[in-house]
């Protein structure tokens, strides 16, 4: 299933997301730090939540303070999910228990997601933001993305040595259509920090091509562009 929206839903989703993947993240590519991370959302979303809900209480604060939380939880929530998703070392009865939908690759598919993974150029770099370049991995030289892919999903990750691709570790940076994406790296990452990205091809289906080996880059201190 995808991740529901409506509160009632989103709080029985959220509580059985919270305990599969407080009790064994490593199960669900996810680490101990995400899910504790995931466990304060998820606690304050709930506390607001209750208060809202009875009648007697409701007031335009008590609702703003929930959807606010709301807002908080289902950003983070969306994150973890694709971290799962995406994971090939995560069993499909896991990814079912915590509430994953997954893709049946036996039945027919008109269209299949790409075989191979992106190929990946890092254009410049200016201060904290990363400019890449996306490509068919089969027509490097065409500007398309292949015709069995909707878009693409980038990851990312800073550090000396990346995690494995189907790996917890990755922060996921959203989807894009375009063969050209940037990404930010938080202030909180220091100049001259090794920096990476990973990207997979989707298609209409959410069925994924492997994701590309990791590219690395380096934040720079000021506003100088880094070539390729």
């Amino acid at each position: 299933m995808a991740v529901p929206t409506l509160d009632a839903p989103l709080a029985e989703y959220s509580t059985n997301f919270q305990a599969l993947g407080s009790a064994a993240p490593g199960e669900f590519s996810l680490s101990v730090g995400q899910m504790a991370q995931y466990t304060v959302l998820h606690d304050n979303w709930m506390a607001a939540y209750n208060a809202a809900k009875p009648e007697g209480s409701r007031s335009r604060a008590l609702v703003r303070a929930k959807n606010d939380m709301k807002a908080l939880l289902l950003s983070y929530l969306r994150e973890l999910y694709g971290v799962i998703k995406t994971s090939q070392s995560v069993t499909n009865e896991n990814k079912t228990l915590i509430g994953v939908t997954i893709v049946d690759r036996n039945t027919s598919s008109p269209i299949r997601p790409p075989a191979q993974a992106p190929l990946v150029t890092l254009i410049s770099v200016i201060g904290r933001v990363a400019h890449y370049r996306l490509a068919d991995a089969t027509a490097p030289s065409n500007r398309r993305k292949p015709i069995n892919a909707e878009g693409a999903m980038i990851r990312s990750f800073a550090g000396a040595t990346p995690p494995a691709t189907d790996g917890f570790g990755w922060r996921v940076e959203g989807q894009t259509g375009r063969t050209t994406f940037t990404v930010t790296y938080p202030n909180s990452v220091a100049p001259g920090t090794p920096c990476w990205v990973t990207v997979v091809w989707y298609n209409r289906r959410g069925e994924y091509s492997p994701a590309c080996a990791p590219v690395q880059a380096y934040l720079q201190a000021g506003p100088v562009a880094q070539a390729a």
